[in-house]
């Protein structure tokens, strides 16, 4: 993984090689929800009367069909990074069973009356149930975050007085000096939380 991101994926240790590609095929059954939904959304668009109710209904399917590519492509990117800034506020789809449930509620939300919306709705909701049911019998990888970025995300980006406290000049000169045995230039070196 990229060192630019704050969290890691990390598969349990006994995993065959069809446990491992799960992910794979969440991603790509994911890719096929989002073209889905954005054909359902333009069509939508095209073949009614846009009233504030479809539109906002469009809106919430770009949107949600969007967070759900996020937290799947999150396992492969190169950018993570990118990716977390806006995943963090969506922390719960970073785990297999609550990101099931999302795309049932979601295949119900893209269901219509056309029948792309009926195929894309019943993939949407496919897919939450296969994320459901591997889940619990699978190993899938578990994301963890980095523990200094806990307390960041439970403040909802602000710093409280404990994390600034530990990130003033005298504590981090005397946690350099604690951890100097590392390279400096090691990218899996982290300060200890003071």
């Amino acid at each position: 993984m990229s060192g630019t991101h704050n969290g890691e994926l990390r598969a349990p240790s006994r995993q065959s090689c069809c446990h491992r590609s799960w992910p794979v095929v969440f991603l790509i059954m994911s890719i096929i929800v989002v073209v889905l939904a954005f054909i359902c959304v333009i069509l939508g668009f095209l073949h009614s009367a846009i009233t504030v109710n479809v539109g906002f209904l469009g809106v919430y399917c770009l949107i949600f069909s969007l967070l759900a590519l996020s937290a799947e492509v999150l396992q492969f990117s190169s950018l993570n990074g990118v990716l977390f800034v806006w995943m963090k506020y969506f922390h719960v789809l970073l785990y297999y069973r609550p990101r099931g449930v999302f795309y049932i509620l979601f295949g119900v939300l893209l269901l219509g009356t056309r029948t792309v919306e009926i195929i894309a709705g019943a993939v949407a909701i496919a897919l939450g149930a296969l994320i459901l049911l591997v889940s619990m019998v699978a190993g899938m990888p578990e994301f963890e975050e980095a523990p200094e970025e806990e307390p960041h995300r439970r403040n909802g980006g602000r710093t409280s007085s404990a994390a600034v406290r530990g990130t003033s000049p005298g504590t981090r000169s005397n946690a350099k000096t604690k951890t100097s045995a590392a390279p400096t230039g090691s990218k899996s070196h982290r300060e200890p939380n003071v």
